[in-house]
């Protein structure tokens, strides 16, 4: 027996599995000219290790603090964690820290998704799933816009 909402599941990961989050790189001299790069949602120590050796701050994600106060995040350990999510994601043709600053407008909300996504493989899946969805309604939306012009 064939169960649709099963296929639905199953269509949906494999969806997920397919999917590759990005940020946006904006060039400063025109801010109409927006870049879509991917960044790694998982933990790679490997990864970090090798980055290091150009950009040592890349140790300090792999770091996590915690007190009687609670777990620690401050905006700039963020910022820098994107960056090395980016730098994961593009391991041979990638930007500097100082050129990647340049371009980079820093988004809170988007900084601690990729911070948990490489903390929790949990939350990493439903980020995951979150964006998959989006993009998906996204592109419904635009093909519903590109029929409206033809017709």
């Amino acid at each position: 027996m064939f169960n649709k909402e099963e296929n639905k599941v199953t269509s949906l990961q494999e969806r997920i599995k397919k999917s590759k989050p990005t940020i946006k790189l904006v060039n400063p001299q025109d801010e109409t000219d927006v870049q879509e790069v991917p960044v790694e949602l998982k933990l790679n120590l490997k990864k970090i290790m090798f980055i290091a050796r150009d950009y040592p701050e890349a140790n300090d994600i792999a770091t996590l603090q915690v007190s009687n106060d609670g777990m620690k995040v401050d905006m700039i350990q963020l910022y820098k964690l994107v960056y090395v999510a980016y730098r994961m994601a593009n391991m041979n043709e990638y930007l500097s820290f100082d050129e990647f600053q340049e371009v980079y407008e820093f988004d809170m909300e988007e900084a601690n998704n990729i911070y948990f996504s490489m903390l929790s493989k949990s939350f990493r899946t439903s980020y995951l799933e979150k964006i998959t969805k989006a993009s998906e309604k996204v592109s419904r939306t635009v093909k519903q816009d590109n029929s409206k012009q033809e017709s």
